[in-house]
Formats: C-alpha cells, sequence, structure tokens
C-alpha cells in the first residue's frame, strides 16, 4: 500500500488508524490470526494469543504486520465508500437507517480483545413465553453488565458512535435486554434474568437509554421494543423520547379489533411486519379469518370478508399504513413486492434463515416494469401522506 499510495491517501489512511486506533489495531490483528490458524477458534489459540499476553501480540503484531495492514486497508477503504453513498443519499434527502444487533459472537474480535466484559459461563436468550415455550438460546456470550456500566460503558460508547458516523438513525435490537438480560446456564432452575427485581431493571434500562441517546448523537435511536414488554420499559422510552414499534397486525384498540394506524402515537415507527415475523402477505394467509376480516374492515370500513391480497388489495393496506401518526413508516421489501419469503424464524436453525435475497439485482432494478411500477405508486402514497 505504502509504495503505490500517493502522499493524500497515505495521510488519509493514516488518519483513519489513527480515529479508529481503539477497535482498528485488534480486529486487524484477530482477521490475520484467524488467517494463520486456519480459522480455528480462538479459543484453541497457542496460550500466549489466546490470553492475549503482551509479548505474544507484540511478536505477532511483528509478525503479521503485513497481513494486519491489509484489513486495516480494508476497513479504510469501506468506510470511504460507505461515506461517498452516505454524502449522495444525503443529496437526495434520503436517511440511512443502521442496526445495531444486541449480541455479538464469541469469535469476534470485540469479546478476545474485551473478554473481561464477557461472563462465558451464560448465553444470552429469551426466555420461555408464548413466541417459543421452551426459551431460546442464542449461543452468545452474556454480558458483565456492571462492570460495563463501572467502566462507563467504553466499549458501548464506541459502538454508537460508530453508528452516528455511518447513520442517520440506528435501530438499538432487543431493548428489553438492556433492562434486563435473560441468562442460559443450563440446567433446570439455572437459567434466570440478571438482575434482582423491576426497579433494578427500570434503572438499568434508563441509565443505559439515556447514555445511549447522548452517546450516538446526532444519530436517533429507534428501539425494537417487541416481544413480551415488562410495564416499566414504554414509559422509560417515552421519557427519553426513544420510539418503538407499531407492528399494524398485532395491535387491538379498546375494543379489541385491529387498531387504525393513524391513531399511532408520533414517537413511533409502523410497519408491517419484521425480519422475525411473516411478511405481511403470509400473515393474511395464515392468520384466523376474523383478524384478517378484521383488518380488511379497519382498512376500508367496509363489512365484508377480507379478499384475497392482490395488488389491489396490497395497494389499500400500504396507504392506510402511510397515513399512520408514526413519525417514520417502514417496509421490507417482502411487502413491497408481496412476498410471502420469510428472513428468519426465530429458534429454529435451517439453511432458509437469513439467506433471502432481493428479487432484481441492482443494474435491473430501475430498469424492469415491475420495479419502476411499485417506485412510482410508493412515490404517490409518500406524496399523498406528506413523507415526502
Amino acid at each position: 500500500f505504502e509504495r503505490s499510495a500517493d502522499g493524500a491517501r497515505r495521510e488519509a489512511f493514516g488518519r483513519f488508524c489513527g480515529a479508529n486506533a481503539d477497535w482498528l489495531s485488534d480486529y486487524a490483528l484477530f482477521r490475520a490470526l484467524k488467517e494463520e490458524n486456519a480459522w480455528a477458534p480462538w479459543g484453541a489459540w497457542p496460550e500466549g494469543l489466546r490470553e492475549r499476553r503482551p509479548d505474544a501480540g507484540a511478536a505477532a503484531r511483528i509478525r503479521l504486520a503485513r497481513h494486519a495492514r491489509f484489513h486495516e486497508w480494508l476497513q479504510w477503504t469501506a468506510h470511504a465508500q460507505w461515506g461517498r453513498a452516505r454524502e449522495a443519499a444525503a443529496r437526495h434527502g434520503i436517511l440511512l437507517f443502521g442496526d445495531l444487533t444486541f449480541g455479538i459472537a464469541r469469535e469476534s474480535s470485540d469479546v478476545w480483545a474485551r473478554r473481561d466484559d464477557f461472563d462465558f459461563g451464560a448465553n444470552m436468550g429469551a426466555p420461555p413465553d408464548k413466541y417459543s415455550e421452551a426459551g431460546q438460546d442464542w449461543g452468545l456470550p452474556a454480558y458483565r453488565w456492571t462492570r460495563m456500566e463501572e467502566g462507563g460503558h467504553a466499549w458501548w460508547r464506541r459502538r454508537l458512535a460508530q453508528a452516528a458516523a455511518l447513520y442517520d438513525l440506528y435501530r438499538l435490537d432487543h431493548a428489553i435486554g438492556f433492562f434486563r438480560t435473560w441468562q442460559v446456564r443450563g440446567g433446570k432452575g439455572k437459567d434466570r434474568f440478571d438482575v434482582s427485581g423491576d426497579h433494578e431493571a427500570a434503572a438499568r434500562g434508563r441509565r443505559f437509554f439515556a447514555m445511549a441517546k447522548a452517546a450516538g448523537a446526532p444519530a436517533a435511536p429507534v428501539a425494537e421494543d417487541l416481544g413480551v414488554v415488562p410495564d416499566y420499559m414504554p414509559p422509560a422510552l417515552a421519557d427519553l423520547a426513544i420510539p418503538g414499534y407499531k407492528i399494524a397486525p398485532w395491535l387491538r384498540d379498546a375494543h379489541n379489533v385491529t387498531a387504525d394506524p393513524s391513531s399511532y402515537p408520533h414517537l413511533s415507527v409502523a410497519t408491517l411486519a419484521n425480519h422475525d415475523m411473516p411478511p405481511f402477505k403470509r400473515w393474511w394467509r395464515e392468520a384466523p379469518a376474523h383478524e384478517r376480516d378484521s383488518y380488511w374492515r379497519m382498512v376500508t370500513g367496509a363489512h365484508e370478508p377480507a379478499p384475497a391480497l392482490d395488488e389491489h388489495a396490497r395497494g389499500r393496506v400500504l396507504e392506510n399504513l402511510y397515513g399512520a401518526g408514526s413519525a417514520l413508516v417502514l417496509l421490507q421489501v417482502q411487502d413491497v413486492f408481496g412476498s410471502a419469503a420469510r428472513i428468519n424464524v426465530p429458534g429454529t436453525v435451517t439453511p432458509r434463515n437469513w439467506t433471502y435475497r432481493f428479487p432484481f439485482t441492482v443494474e435491473s432494478l430501475m430498469l424492469e416494469d415491475r420495479p419502476r411500477r411499485v417506485a412510482a405508486h410508493l412515490r404517490r402514497l409518500a406524496l399523498a401522506s406528506s413523507r415526502l
């Protein structure tokens, strides 16, 4: 890199490495060590590297300097490309919405470099509920929340600052986990929440989200407040002016019929489904008839059985959602094009999870007739609802 780059590029690369030294150096060395050790788990590396002993780390940085530098260069290149894309989007009035996952895999550079922040005796997951009778074990190492907070949440602050550098808005995954985290320790009676009661959980969550809102500024956080939500969580998020989600098929009004999106609070994000749910078309096909009829009655005001979700009916549903009181409406690509293909089925491990692909290539997206018609329809809806 140094031999071929001109002075300006070399200086820009050096500035990037300096500004991101608190994570980039460890990440690049971790990638180089993964390659040197044939991608074996870091727990199986030689003891000095596994335990991050200074002498072993220093020797590895010298031995693998060229390989680590390459991974630093890749990150610089990716960030530069993203920055240009974000600038182009901003020129067209487009906001970028990102995502911060709640947990991270054991086989990551962050866990290897910051192992004191993690409890390897427990995995994070979700307790038994109506969505999963057995509960969920995500296989992700549990956080040591007390230690993280005592350290000023340095790692989370860095993640949040990075989100602000990449996005205009970002989703904080599994918001309830910041209040209380379900720990899977194995064996009957050993799985439990990591806080002793509601008061402690509410206080921890409020402290975290207050910190997150400040650390991630000017990007705006959105809390993924789905699942079984304890009573103390909604007011905590509302007090901090952090929006949550409104999943249209789930919501009922005081009369136990489908709530009209126009009634949603402004401080919210309206959508038809998320990545862990069936797309709206599949929900429409599989939901009990009375739920479909209730939804259709809400959309049209007509007391008639819900029709098949053809293009006309789907257009009515989208128009109704665009009229939501929410500040933001999000649509999955499946719901835009009327696909029933799922992205993920929680609690399962199959080749179909997380393998969904967009139905058009980027090159053909605005050349083929159907995506052009869909884009024009969405533009009309956005204009009519003052969302554009």
